[in-house]
């Protein structure tokens, strides 16, 4: 009988304690935080510090739609109990403890916690697009460092806490867009680690449509789940019917849609599905008003579309070889991407223009491209350079497009003949290929024709002087001079 009752009181206990409401969760971390002083011993601060931010998870996890869990995502503070200084404080403890333990007994997880104290300081610092990106992939390598290593989880815990706190305690000027950007990223980490159900109170509080498409899609890849036909629909239809056509919504949730259906989708892709999930659709506000974060989002997301739509399996290609270049080239297009357009700096429309060409030609030259934009900041004259140098290693596609000789292999679907021929960005890059080539006439019409007269022209006359591939001994015939200056 006293067996028996035990049970029932440690049963009520158990489920009273599952089904506690959400201020009672937070009442308990509160006793926990009072527990804290200098007095107690270090890792018992560390084990005090760990139970609140496994309660605080709870909340968060179990209690979606309570206002609690609202402030608590949003790092508001709940009077004297401030998660962000609880926060601070915990991770210092915890780094300065493995400092110590790292020193006699160094290992693969000592990494984990120098990325984490990295990340939490990168994320006080950060006050630009790229810094702010940088702190937040600290606290991702520490994940997975921590994941990596089957550590205790109260490290992965306290590390999504702080990526989840990171754009809040930034002077980065921040808008809800931005918010639910690393929201996202927070949201397939968590499924990665099989956190399923903090995950699904995440998506229930995202904002914005596109980043809600995002997450639903990422959810239903993590549960192994085919993207199959019926499934694609019923997405198409909610972006169409219920997503707002403004700043971009629509035009990116279709992207998104697009890049899932080309990777994962098991039904044919045809030409008119593919256009219509290319549509910018409108964007409002971002078409006139730069904003580099949001840009460099939307460019991420046409190079990864790019990819996808190039590397689609041929037995689900329902559209001709010719539509594949029409559709990269389409993006270009999108007018969003002229709205931080200054003095040939993040002119991005040409970068959409130039990878998609580029991809066609190489995919590893293609994301060199790719980085050099995206992590370098190549200015267009470098984007132009780097295209008219992966086309020279084709040589007779190179000639064709020059207009030198009359097609070749590719010619029908590669469309740089406008670069190649009239940008005057390019005409130092293609005369020194055509130097290359060893081509004297054309590479000498093109320097007394063109060039002459410009700030480049002297260092034409010295690339053609020194290149290798010309003889300076060999006399070249290049027409008629006579009849030329009689024509003259």
């Amino acid at each position: 009988m006293i067996k028996i009752f035990s049970i029932i009181i440690l049963t009520i206990f158990f489920v009273s304690k599952a089904n506690a409401e959400p201020n009672a969760l937070l009442a308990e971390a509160i006793k926990y935080n009072l527990s804290i002083n200098d007095n107690l011993p270090t890792e018992d601060r560390l084990s005090a510090y760990k139970e609140i931010f496994k309660l605080i998870d709870e909340i968060i996890t179990d209690h979606p739609a309570s206002d609690l869990t609202i402030q608590l995502l949003t790092n508001q503070d709940m009077g004297n109990f401030d998660q962000n200084v609880i926060r601070s404080n915990y991770i210092k403890e915890l780094t300065s403890y493995y400092d110590t333990v790292c020193e006699v007994t160094p290992n693969y997880s000592c990494l984990g916690f120098v990325s984490l104290s990295e990340g939490q300081n990168a994320c006080l610092i950060a006050d630009d697009a790229r810094s702010i990106v940088e702190a937040h992939q600290n606290l991702k390598n520490a994940v997975k460092v921590f994941s990596s290593q089957e550590s205790d989880e109260s490290f992965i815990t306290i590390t999504l806490d702080q990526y989840r706190s990171c754009l809040s305690s930034s002077p980065f000027k921040y808008s809800e867009y931005v918010s639910d950007f690393f929201k996202v990223d927070l949201i397939k980490m968590l499924l990665n680690l099989d956190k399923e159900k903090t995950s699904r109170a995440m998506i229930e509080n995202l904002k914005t449509p596109e980043f809600k498409v995002a997450s639903v899609l990422a959810l239903n890849e993590s549960q192994g789940k085919d993207l199959d036909q019926k499934y694609f629909d019923r997405l198409l239809q909610f972006i169409d019917e219920d997503v707002e056509d403004i700043d971009g919504s629509v035009g990116q949730s279709r992207l998104l849609l697009a890049k899932h259906a080309l990777d994962r989708g098991n039904f044919k892709i045809n030409g008119d599905m593919l256009w219509e999930l290319t549509d910018s659709g409108n964007f409002g506000y971002y078409s006139n008003n730069c904003d580099t974060f949001y840009l460099k989002n939307i460019v991420d997301k046409i190079l990864d579309t790019h990819v996808s739509i190039v590397n689609l399996d041929k037995s689900r290609r329902d559209f001709g070889k010719n539509q594949i270049s029409t559709t990269l080239n389409k993006f270009a297009k999108w007018s969003v991407l002229k709205s931080c357009y200054e003095d040939f700096q993040l002119e991005y429309n040409l970068t959409v223009e130039l990878h998609g060409q580029i991809l066609l030609l190489s995919k590893e030259k293609a994301k060199i491209f790719r980085e050099g934009v995206m992590e370098k900041d190549w200015s267009s004259y470098e984007q132009i350079e780097f295209t008219i140098e992966t086309l020279a290693n084709f040589e007779e596609l190179f000639l064709a497009e020059y207009g030198l000789i009359q097609e070749a292999k590719g010619s029908d679907i590669i469309e740089l003949e406008k670069l190649v021929r009239r940008d005057e960005r390019a005409l130092f890059p293609v005369f020194k290929v055509i130097v290359d080539f060893g081509n004297v006439c054309e590479a000498s019409k093109i320097l007394f024709q063109q060039i002459k007269g410009k700030n480049i022209y002297d260092d034409a006359i010295e690339y053609m002087i020194n290149s290798k591939n010309i003889d300076i001994t060999t006399k070249h015939e290049c027409g008629d001079s006579e009849l030329e200056l009689l024509l003259g």
